[in-house]
């Protein structure tokens, strides 16, 4: 047996988790964030082999994997789905290396499909985003840099992660050009439309000092001050839920608003060329 196995006994559960723990972290290298996220997971699998009698791992087959699974993931959504499996089949090869299962199962985890029962996403229609705009209150800091990401992401199409990378030499106003950083190290330099780059002069006239000379773009105004994560950005607590929760929006389209909602990725105009004063 591997150091890192354990010995069923009572309390099974849990140290059997604990030395999933303990493999993740030492013999996979993953961070201490992915082990939390993977291991509540693990032990709700577990708990299935969990009985009056202990732990029945010796008598795991592949059928209780998939009737796990099977009955898991259809009340999970895709990208939740996706993870409990992978969460599974890092389990089975754990206990396998363990010696606490007498056979791999780790193919008996069905792949999920992500885009199962899934439309193509929808863009916003023309006439949401103005309504979007009015609900940014451009007296205030917050105000100016909400208004500048939602024309970002409205009129450039950009993914709420890019607008997360954008530091402030990535916007070259002589040049009329905004440099994008996407998806596997990919550079793009997009025309910088007129009422962009204005909405950007307004936000930089207010913008946070940040620490230790940050040159992030868009920054945090609340303490501590640092650049905005694609989360902040984006996500569910980020701008679009507000304006969903203000400007009377459906949950689905305040969704996809960072990604899906482009009038046009080089949408028109002519380009920004002032720098901010």
């Amino acid at each position: 047996m591997s150091e890192y196995s354990v010995e069923v006994a009572p309390r099974e559960l849990e140290e059997v988790a604990a030395g999933y723990r303990r493999y993740l972290l030492v013999e996979r290298g993953l961070s201490v964030a992915t082990v939390d996220c993977y291991v509540p997971r693990a032990r709700r699998f577990l708990a299935r082999c969990d009985g009056p009698g202990g732990l029945r791992l010796a008598e795991l087959t592949a059928a209780d994997v998939s009737g796990f699974l099977a009955q898991a993931c259809p009340l999970l959504g895709a990208a939740s789905a996706q993870l409990l499996a992978a969460v599974v089949r890092s389990l089975l090869r754990y206990l396998y290396w363990a010696g606490l299962i007498a056979a791999p199962l780790e193919w008996a985890v069905p792949a999920v499909a992500a885009l199962k029962g899934r439309s193509l996403p929808q863009a916003l229609e023309p006439a949401t985003i103005p309504a979007l705009l009015g609900t940014c209150d451009q007296r205030r800091t917050v105000g100016r840099r909400d208004y500048a990401i939602l024309l970002l992401l409205s009129r450039l199409g950009l993914r709420a992660s890019e607008v997360a990378r954008l530091k402030l030499d990535d916007v070259s106003w002589r040049a009329g050009e905004l440099v994008v950083r996407g998806k596997g190290g990919r550079v793009d330099s997009l025309p910088l439309p007129v009422d962009v780059g204005e909405a950007l002069v307004r936000y930089l006239q207010r913008r946070p000092s940040g620490s230790d000379g940050c040159r992030a773009l868009f920054l945090k105004v609340i303490a501590p001050v640092g650049p905005m994560s694609r989360y902040a950005v984006g996500g569910a607590r980020g701008l679009l839920a507000r304006w969903h929760s203000t400007g009377g929006l459906s949950p689905a389209a305040a969704h996809r608003g960072d990604r899906d909602a482009p009038l046009g990725r080089h949408a028109g105009g002519d380009r920004a060329g002032a720098a901010p004063s």
